[in-house]
Order: C-alpha cells, then sequence, then structure tokens
C-alpha cells in the first residue's frame, strides 16, 4: 500500500512539472506570435510609406535630384516616419529607389534574448518612357499644356490656335546625326549641340503614320540667340492617334501630328 501511495504522489508530481513546462512553452509561443504580428504589421506599413515615397519621388525625376529628395521627405514626414530613411538612390529620368529602416522593440521575446529586431523595407519607381525611353527628334517650345487634351503638332510656322503647337526636326547627335534613323528608331544616347534641323517632310509624315498609337518621348526646346541652336529644358510623352497630310504630299508639304500629353505621373510604376 505504501508503494502504491508513494507512486501515486510521484505520477502527480511527474504530472506536475509536465503542466509547468507545458505552460511557459505555451505562453513563450503566443508571445513569439504577439510580436511576429506586431513585426508583420510593422513591416506592411512601412512598405505602403516607401511605395508612396519612391512613386511620389519619381514624379521629379525629371527635375532635379534635390527636388526627388525633397518630395520623399515630405512623403515621410506626412507618415511620421522621416527619422528611418537609410538611403535614397537616384537615377535622373530613370528610376529612385527609397530604402527604410527600423528598429522594432520586442516584448515576450526578450526572455529569448531579443530585445529589438531591424525591419529593412524597399521600394523602386521607375519613369516608363515612350518607345523605350528613345528621343523622337521633333522639339517644341515650352508651353502651358492641359494633360489628356487632344492637341494638334504641326510642322509650319503659323499663328497657332489654342490647341496646336509647332514643332521642329532636331539634330541630336552633331555633325554624324542621322535625322530620318531617329525619327524611324528613336534616338539613345549623348545630346550633343542639339540645333533646328531641316527635314524632308514626305518621308517625315510616313514614318510617323507607322507610330499611329505609339507614345513618342518629344524635347522641350528654348531657342538661343535666334540661331539654330537650342537648349533642351525637358521632355514630354505625347501619344499619338493620327496623321493628318495632304494627298499629294510632297518634301516640303506641311502636316499635323495629332494626339495628346500624357501626365508624367501616369508613366510611372513600381518595380521593386
Amino acid at each position: 500500500m505504501k508503494k502504491l501511495k508513494q507512486f501515486i504522489q510521484d505520477e502527480k508530481g511527474g504530472s506536475l512539472v509536465f503542466v509547468s513546462i507545458s505552460m511557459v512553452v505555451l505562453l513563450a509561443s503566443v508571445g513569439l506570435i504577439v510580436d511576429f504580428g506586431k513585426l508583420y504589421v510593422v513591416k506592411a506599413d512601412l512598405q505602403k510609406t516607401a511605395n508612396a515615397a519612391a512613386l511620389s519621388g519619381a514624379q521629379e525625376l525629371m527635375n532635379d535630384a534635390s527636388k526627388v529628395e525633397e518630395v520623399v521627405e515630405i512623403i515621410l514626414d506626412e507618415h511620421g516616419q522621416q527619422d528611418i530613411l537609410e538611403t535614397t538612390e537616384i537615377n535622373m529620368d530613370q528610376d529612385v529607389t527609397v530604402v527604410l529602416n527600423e528598429e522594432v522593440p520586442l516584448f515576450f521575446s526578450k526572455m529569448f534574448g531579443f530585445e529589438n529586431v531591424e525591419v529593412p523595407v524597399r521600394a523602386k519607381a521607375e519613369l516608363i518612357r515612350g518607345q523605350n525611353e528613345k528621343v523622337t527628334p521633333i522639339g517644341i517650345k515650352e508651353e502651358e499644356i492641359n494633360y489628356d487634351e487632344e492637341y494638334t503638332l504641326i510642322s509650319y510656322l503659323r499663328s497657332c490656335q489654342d490647341e496646336e503647337i509647332v514643332f521642329r526636326g532636331l539634330s541630336l547627335e552633331g555633325v554624324s546625326d542621322d535625322f530620318v534613323n531617329n525619327l524611324r528608331n528613336g534616338y539613345v544616347g549623348e545630346i550633343i549641340n542639339p540645333k533646328v534641323t531641316w527635314f524632308n517632310k514626305e518621308t517625315a509624315a510616313d514614318i510617323f503614320d507607322t507610330k499611329e498609337g505609339e507614345i513618342i518621348y518629344i524635347p522641350i526646346i528654348r531657342y538661343t540667340n535666334g540661331s539654330s541652336n537650342v537648349i533642351i529644358e525637358g521632355f514630354e510623352h505625347f501619344k499619338i492617334t493620327k496623321v493628318e497630310k495632304p494627298a499629294n504630299m510632297t518634301s516640303r508639304s506641311n502636316f499635323s501630328i495629332v494626339g495628346e500629353f500624357i501626365k508624367v505621373e501616369d508613366r510611372i510604376r513600381l518595380i521593386e
């Protein structure tokens, strides 16, 4: 009888130890779940902020780097996360990357020696250029443009209506310039001493005919001292809807390109 009593007491003691250990494991598991849940929520919130900062900053990629940084900081400030910016990587006219990193304090995980965990996030936004980032060698003077409204780009100098803009042919690569090839395929490379150039309008009209529905990338120009030399001050995206030309087109006949200018922010996307 004494042995049986001792056996029962030993079993009770063993059960108590087992239950105690199980409770510790259960509480630790719950604690870890709570901490990891907290980290998940923080990471999701940081990612949304980084995405917003990158997308907003990308709208200034055709302005200057300081403007991109200013916009990124404004967005972070609005979200109360201006102190966790790690880096802003800027490639002008191409993309901007925003990296945030916040040190998050833990609660239950402290019992395992983990007091804080760094939560890094990264967002990259890029400009989507017309015709694979290639420049179309025609220039227009800077004007106040209403996006998503129909405009007519005309190839001749005359008094324009409100929604008409004169365009001129441009030489973009110096003495070796091949206007027709650049017009057909787009120009990629360093722009060297840009200037207004004569071009065969019949050939140009035929090339633009093949580009209906495409988005082209047009330089915005400013003339210098009345000469043919120009300064390129920016670029605009223009979607071609149709080309209007006379039935008996010649090398000197005038023609028009009808379409609409596209907002830069509509040509931005997140890629990371």
